[in-house]
């Protein structure tokens, strides 16, 4: 919340009408006549960051760096793209230790000027972003690639603190 630091003063001269007093104000807000006394405050929440990240899983053999490639695309909540929406790309990183003969592996997102976080403003607060991932096909020999896309859905909140949180779902 930003303070409104104005100075207002308020100059009143009484003067003796033939035994009846009257009084008149002059309003100053900085020392420049003002009609009122107003005192206006701003509220605006901070900018809140988030990331995405997404898992790899495969059957068969271990997954090795940039095995996968994946995209986010900001798309509306009928699942369409949205034009000059937010576009994402991921690699999957070397697998995590496997388990029952399953291999897992992280994938991070990133724009291609190479950034990883997107930012919040308090103009986002009460609406709602859909971002949908796709697995990217290539020609590797004996891999099946998943053809199904997964919606993230992240909802923006003021927190009414001078604070935004992002709730994100799968």
């Amino acid at each position: 919340v930003s303070k409104d630091t104005a100075i207002y003063t308020i100059e009143v001269t009484v003067t003796d009408n033939e035994g009846v007093l009257e009084a008149t104000k002059v309003i100053r807000k900085d020392g420049v006549e003002a009609e009122t006394i107003a005192f206006t405050n701003a509220y605006e929440a901070e900018d809140v960051t988030t990331t995405f990240e997404a898992r790899k899983e495969m059957t068969g053999r271990a997954l090795k760096d940039g095995d996968f490639t994946f995209t986010l695309q900001e798309v509306d909540e009928g699942g369409r793209a949205i034009t000059g929406g937010l576009v994402m790309t991921g690699n999957n990183q070397a697998d995590l230790a496997p388990v029952d003969g399953k291999y897992e592996s992280k994938v991070a997102f990133e724009t291609i000027g190479g950034l990883t976080d997107v930012t919040y403003t308090s103009v986002d607060a009460g609406k709602t972003f859909y971002y949908k991932v796709t697995e990217d096909a290539s020609d590797s020999k004996g891999v099946t690639y998943d053809k199904r896309s997964l919606v993230i859905r992240v909802h923006v909140e003021d927190n009414l603190d001078g604070s935004l949180s992002v709730a994100k779902s799968y």
